[in-house]
């Protein structure tokens, strides 16, 4: 089976967090921010200890090809030692616009 030939990329620009919710009870929290297209999945870098208002200032690229990946997954996550992970908060960004309307912002 032939693999599907790229149409575009998206690319995400993860800035910062604001007014995060602690979710740790020590300490000032690590996170991070997961992004899925359909069946990718990238993540931000850890922000080590940026507590309410993380930085993360990271550029995520994705491959688009093939219908039915119109929706972005936005997951904020809470780290605490090597494998416990916090969900903090998460959202779904429509792109049919982006796709469909050619929007570039």
């Amino acid at each position: 089976m032939a693999q599907e030939r790229p149409e575009g990329r998206l690319e995400v620009q993860v800035v910062a967090g604001r007014n995060i919710p602690r979710r740790s009870r020590f300490g000032r929290g690590d996170s991070l921010v997961a992004l899925t297209l359909g069946t990718s999945t990238k993540q931000t870098q850890v922000d080590k200890k940026g507590g309410s208002a993380p930085r993360w200032n990271d550029r995520l690229s994705f491959l688009v090809s093939g219908l039915g990946k119109t929706q972005l997954h936005i997951t904020a996550v809470e780290i605490e030692g090597s494998v416990n992970q916090k969900k903090i908060g998460s959202c779904v960004v429509d792109l049919t616009k982006v796709f469909v309307e050619e929007e570039v912002d």
